[in-house]
């Protein structure tokens, strides 16, 4: 069964980054992050230690392997972002005008579902799914997101 749920994932995965590399959107990595509540700016974070990184609304988002959210607007300087929950965070992306992290804490047994336009500010949407969201990624018309037990959402809102 854990086989078959992570071959899921990593095929619903490798689905988004194919669609997003059509649709020159750039490649769409997950993984696990926490999101910092505190705000400061950083200096460039080394490419490696990016795990997912977006580009919108004239913005950097990116989810580092320290465990943070970033933005940033020349991809120099990084500045935490100011998220309404502390929870760990796996995946970004951005279409319709808008950003969106997702992820969630198996401790705590739910799902998180976060939409910025500018990646500073987050509002925290409610989520039918209790299951822990892994990655998002934006194609076509609408948000996909992917998680534990199976789960694929699809948003045009991102919500």
């Amino acid at each position: 069964m854990k086989t078959t749920l992570q071959t899921s994932v990593l095929a619903a995965d490798s689905l988004l980054v194919v669609t997003n590399a059509a649709q020159g959107q750039g490649p769409f990595v997950s993984g696990a992050s926490h999101a910092a509540p505190t705000v400061a700016t950083y200096a460039c974070p080394r490419q490696s230690a990016l795990k997912a990184q977006v580009f919108g609304n004239a913005r950097w988002v990116a989810l580092t392997s320290d465990g943070k959210l970033r933005c940033s607007i020349d991809g120099v300087e990084w500045d935490s972002a100011y998220l309404p929950v502390e929870s760990f965070l796996r995946g970004v992306a951005f279409g319709n005008g808008q950003f969106v992290a997702v992820g969630g804490s198996y401790a705590d047994g739910g799902s998180v579902i976060l939409t910025s336009v500018n990646g500073r500010s987050w509002n925290l949407h409610p989520c039918a799914s209790k299951q822990v969201l892994h990655g998002v990624a934006y194609s076509g018309d609408r948000f996909i997101a992917v998680g534990a037990g199976g789960t694929i959402l699809t948003s045009k809102s991102g919500r």
